[in-house]
């Protein structure tokens, strides 16, 4: 059977009640099988400076090797690499779409352990039984947890994630 692309454009399938909180200026987003209301409200309340904030624009990670950490996030990640100013210290940067990932020469901080409940970068698909088969067709293979696959709020699916570390062992989430 054919897996059917989303339409994240496509509303018809929302509740009143969610095209309501839409028209009030909340966002939309997907989790798993499941159309999820983002927290970014428009008409929210919001403290401090917070009516000045408009999006996050990027994450930055310390890496103790740049070549190695950029080969993990080009190629077996796959992010695109971009440009990024001559700053005084080695890096490089890489989109995920709606956030940039910049990594910088330095010191990683990493947590230790196999703990799951860590910092960490999430990257979303919709297809994590085809990430697991392209990592595991890798050469060498990618290693990864598989975490326990929760329902989704609607109990109408499950939201499955992986998880692996790259080359400092900071954790990715895949889901």
């Amino acid at each position: 059977m054919e897996k059917k692309e989303r339409d994240y454009n496509d509303i018809s399938c929302l509740s009143k009640e969610q095209l309501r909180r839409l028209n009030e200026g909340e966002h939309i987003g997907a989790y798993g099988e499941q159309i999820i209301m983002l927290h970014f409200r428009k008409f929210h309340e919001r403290r401090g400076i917070g009516h000045l904030i408009t999006a996050a624009g990027h994450m930055a990670m310390t890496v103790t090797d740049i070549g190695t950490s950029a080969h993990f996030y080009a190629d077996v990640l796959g992010l695109p690499q971009i440009e990024r100013p001559n700053f005084d210290r080695h890096g490089a940067w890489f989109t995920v779409g709606n956030l940039e990932l910049h990594l910088i020469k330095g010191q990683a901080w990493v947590p230790t352990g196999e703990d799951l409940i860590v910092p960490h970068l999430a990257i979303e698909t919709e297809d994590v039984d085809a990430c697991i088969d392209k990592f595991r067709a890798m050469d060498p293979p990618v290693h990864f947890q598989l975490n326990v696959s929760v329902s989704t709020a609607d109990g109408r699916g499950v939201v499955k994630q992986i998880f692996l570390r790259d080359p400092d062992g900071y954790y990715i989430e895949i889901g």
